[in-house]
């Protein structure tokens, strides 16, 4: 049935072919993903397929359709994508979060309210499209992030505030921090924001307390 639709170059088999590549068996989702490579479709024939395929009931073909979006880099799939990132599915969430920075949909107030999902993976995606969007009604909110529990949190956080050159205060006292990762970034970050030489001196007296 794959092989037939690839045959046709129709809408409903594209679409058919798209949802495909949500099935069970992972022959049917080769075959599928073949398939619509061979029909050789424009970028306008695939962005409307995909965006068709956001709005599937299958996770996988929400996923799948997200990342060949992303692939496109057409700004016109952002008002789709932003309709995943409240997503039931993690994944199709955190995928969507990360598209939608791919496309340049700089809605900082997307981003923000990912910061308290339940998925920490999605929590770290919404801080680093904070920091690159350098979002300044973010600063206070991503500042509270150095101090997560989540390990993943906290570095973010601080790679995020040396992209926005925020958050010195917050980023010393990381120097302390339990993770040598988040160390590590703290240091380099506070060479972004011009650290002087006693506050890191400071951050170094209190990384070693940290450790003894």
């Amino acid at each position: 049935a794959v092989r037939k639709l690839s045959e046709l170059k129709t809408k409903e088999a594209v679409n058919e072919l798209v949802k495909a590549r949500g099935d069970a068996i992972e022959y049917v989702r080769e075959s599928a993903a073949k398939g619509i490579e061979e029909l050789g479709l424009s970028a306008e024939e695939k962005l409307a397929a995909y965006m068709h395929g956001l709005t599937s009931g299958n996770a996988t073909v929400r996923w799948v359709s997200l990342a060949e979006l992303g692939k496109l880099k057409d700004r016109r799939a952002v008002s789709g994508v932003k309709g995943l990132v409240n997503d039931r599915d993690d994944e199709v969430r955190k995928l969507a979060i990360e598209v939608l920075g791919l496309l340049g949909g700089n809605e900082a107030e997307i981003f923000i309210a990912k910061l308290d999902d339940r998925s920490l993976e999605i929590v770290v995606g919404a801080i680093r499209e904070l920091g690159n969007l350098k979002a300044v009604k973010a600063v206070e909110l991503i500042k509270a992030k150095t101090v997560y529990d989540s390990t993943g949190v906290r570095l973010a956080a601080v790679e995020a505030l040396g992209e926005m050159g925020e958050g010195k205060k917050e980023v010393l006292a990381r120097m302390g921090d339990d993770s040598k990762s988040v160390r590590d970034a703290a240091e380099h970050v506070l060479g972004s924001l011009k650290a002087s030489r006693d506050e890191m001196i400071e951050g170094y007296k209190s990384a070693l307390r940290s450790s003894s």
